[in-house]
């Protein structure tokens, strides 16, 4: 590499193989060579309206072919419609000022309407094309071909989303009392709705016998909280005893034996796994667990009263 001067910013740089053409057509350094290239695609004119000089780049020429402005006054003049050449007529429907683009001139010399008002009248023109009607079969009214009834005929008798039990939506009665009844109810107040859950209706109901919700209760809680300890919080079929995993099961089951729900003698620590192994299956269970003397000690507490030993 050999060290030359540039003629432009006199400052001396290394010569490269690959630029020594351009040095010699030129003798200047990659600074200057680049700020020459660019003045080159700039031209100085003037603007029409301001008089003012300036530089024009290659991609504003063809806007200045059209107008002869500088920037500054073009944006001045766009927002008015002396730069964008619209002219403000006025509709013959609806008489409303509006400014006239050049895309819709053709149509404004045909017609002389605003763009709303060519569109309303466009789309009762084409009503049928559009809007294809029928008769309602009840009243003969005219719908759309979409719909199956007109509007009051949509909400009588059966077709009503209130429609229950053949009464009207604002006057309905419980069946049982005869009570006046909301439009949501099921046929039945609340009182006599309740009644429904006794015996069969009841979702506790299971094996013939009603099960009652004793599980959440503080008895319970003693009673299972006794057992466990009494069990050293094991299972007594696999051994385990893991916290959180342990379950209180009645010996001889609660559905058949509902006085010895909170006997203590009735009752064993099983895990999970072991527990869901008894379901229907208590009876089989009960030898594992119970002796002669215990079962006897049952069969007496369940003629007599409760024996809570917790």
């Amino acid at each position: 590499m050999n060290k030359v001067i540039c003629t432009r910013c006199r400052e001396q740089f290394n010569l490269r193989n690959n630029v020594k053409d351009k040095y010699e057509v030129d003798s200047l350094c990659g600074n200057c060579r680049h700020k020459v290239n660019k003045q080159k695609d700039r031209s100085i004119v003037t603007c029409k309206r301001c008089d003012r000089s300036f530089e024009l780049r290659v991609t504003g020429k063809e806007q200045y072919k059209k107008d002869g402005l500088c920037g500054k006054c073009r944006g001045s003049l766009r927002q008015t419609n002396e730069y964008n050449h619209v002219e403000v007529v006025s509709c013959s429907r609806c008489n409303t000022e509006f400014k006239l683009q050049e895309n819709v001139v053709s149509k404004y010399r045909k017609d002389g309407l605003c763009g709303r008002c060519r569109g309303r009248r466009f789309f009762l023109d084409n009503l049928d094309k559009y809007r294809k009607t029928k008769f309602c079969p009840d009243c003969g009214k005219i719908i759309l071909i979409t719909s199956n009834f007109c509007n009051s005929c949509s909400q009588t008798k059966k077709r009503n989303h209130r429609y229950k039990d053949g009464s009207k939506s604002y006057n309905r009665f419980c069946k049982d009392c005869g009570k006046r009844i909301s439009t949501t109810s099921s046929g039945k107040c609340s009182d006599c709705y309740k009644k429904t859950f006794v015996g069969n209706g009841n979702p506790n109901y299971k094996f013939g016998h009603y099960i009652g919700n004793h599980h959440c209760t503080k008895k319970y809680k003693k009673w299972r909280s006794f057992i466990y300890g009494r069990d050293n919080y094991t299972c007594k079929m696999c051994g385990k005893s893991e916290s959180g995993n342990l379950n209180g099961h009645h010996i001889l089951p609660q559905r058949d034996f509902p006085n010895l729900v909170y006997e203590v003698t009735n009752g064993v620590t099983l895990c999970r796994d072991c527990h869901q192994l008894t379901f229907n299956k208590e009876y089989d269970y009960v030898s594992i667990f119970l002796n002669e003397e215990q079962l006897s000690y049952l069969e007496e507490a369940n003629k007599g009263e409760l024996h809570e030993q917790y």
